[in-house]
């Protein structure tokens, strides 16, 4: 389990971390999305993730983790092909003529008229964005628990040093690739960027393919979420390995409180005192 979810935190930090944050003004100008549309396109993920923190804290003690990030992952994949679906509706890339960043005053028809996304694409990658940030919650709220929870306490820290190892390599991953997926051809296969009159990589309005990083990510979030589905809600050995765990606390903060309501703030006097840095 621990090897699965190291495995699925890949995927979901290339689709976030990477691929989103490189890829973000290519949508933009790939959408003709304003700034506005374009901030809220950014921000969707973040909110996603805070509204579905709500239930996942409330509900943790009740589900099984592992199974809530095999069906997060799958969300994950879903979302990710999702946003790649307003490239195959639009049809083939369109190469307009070379506009400059500056508009001419002396010009009636400027080129720098603001632009509206079609009608269907932006609606498809705010939803994307939703089903990502849901689907990626999970990982990286219960994962944690369930490295704790699901091997031996003296192999903790070096899952822990795993886990968020290949979480970062995930972004990492998706900038090199992400460059080099842009330069090729974005409608490969079904249309010859010469005979449209680009020179290359090099030309302005160069239409990269940075959907295929989605779709490797996404159907990537899919294998990884179907392993993870079949796991239990605790193992075989899990009573007994918790019981031979060592107590990492050497003070007990179980205090009750009920009889003084200005007590409660005692517990910043025990957590005090069993800091090494009031040492010092």
């Amino acid at each position: 389990m621990v090897k699965t979810s190291d495995v699925s935190s890949t995927p979901d930090t290339v689709e976030v971390h990477g691929c989103g944050w490189s890829w973000c003004v290519l949508l933009k100008d790939l959408f003709n999305l304003s700034s506005t549309k374009s901030g809220i396109f950014s921000a969707t993920y973040d909110v996603a993730v805070a509204i579905m923190l709500i239930p996942l804290s409330y509900y943790a003690h009740r589900v099984n983790k592992v199974r809530c990030i095999g069906y997060g992952m799958f969300m994950v994949g879903l979302g990710a092909l999702l946003l790649i679906l307003p490239h195959f509706i639009d049809g083939l890339y369109v190469v307009g003529a070379l506009k400059s960043d500056v508009c001419d005053a002396n010009r009636e028809n400027s080129s720098c008229d603001a632009q509206q996304a079609t009608s269907i694409s932006y609606p498809l990658l705010l939803v994307s964005q939703l089903f990502i940030g849901f689907g990626a919650a999970p990982l990286f709220t219960y994962g944690y628990s369930t490295i704790d929870e699901f091997d031996s306490q003296k192999k903790t820290g070096n899952n822990m040093a795993i886990f968020m190892g290949v979480s970062t390599v995930g972004p990492a991953l998706a900038f090199i690739g992400g460059g080099y997926l842009l330069t090729i051809w974005g409608d490969i296969g079904k249309s010859n960027y010469l005979d449209l009159g680009l020179n290359g990589p090099s030309d302005p309005r160069w239409y990269g393919a940075w959907w295929i990083g989605f779709l490797v990510a996404g159907l990537a979030s899919f294998f990884t979420s179907l392993p993870l589905c079949m796991f239990p809600k605790k193992l075989n050995d899990t009573d007994q390995r918790k019981k031979d765990d060592v107590v990492q606390t050497h003070a007990k903060l179980n205090v009750d409180f009920t009889g003084d309501k200005f007590a409660y703030f005692k517990i910043f006097k025990v957590a005090y005192t069993t800091c090494p840095l009031h040492l010092y």
